[in-house]
């Protein structure tokens, strides 16, 4: 499938939309996703899920806690996919 622009014809590349996905998934945890999941928790009156929006000091693990690993796995697979010039 092409793009025609200016007389040039510019092809269009498919994307892995599940990557896209998951990155837009996390970027909202990243960019305060887990505030107004903390909010709607506490307006419901089950302040428990809220928990998992905060780290463990030390011992234990939390879905806040998978925020970054995932930001970093969804970029190594599109630097990947740049370096081999195909689309992910």
């Amino acid at each position: 499938m092409a793009t025609v622009v200016g007389g040039t014809a510019i092809s269009r590349t498919k994307r892995l939309a599940s990557i896209d996905a998951l990155r837009g998934f996390d970027m909202l945890w990243i960019l305060g996703g887990d505030t107004l999941f903390r909010a709607v928790a506490e307006f419901c009156g089950q302040p428990k899920p809220a928990e998992q929006m905060e780290h463990v000091v030390w011992n234990g693990f939390r879905f806040y806690d998978l925020n970054f690993p995932t930001f970093c796995l969804s970029l190594g697979w599109h630097c990947l996919s740049l370096c081999r010039n195909t689309p992910i």
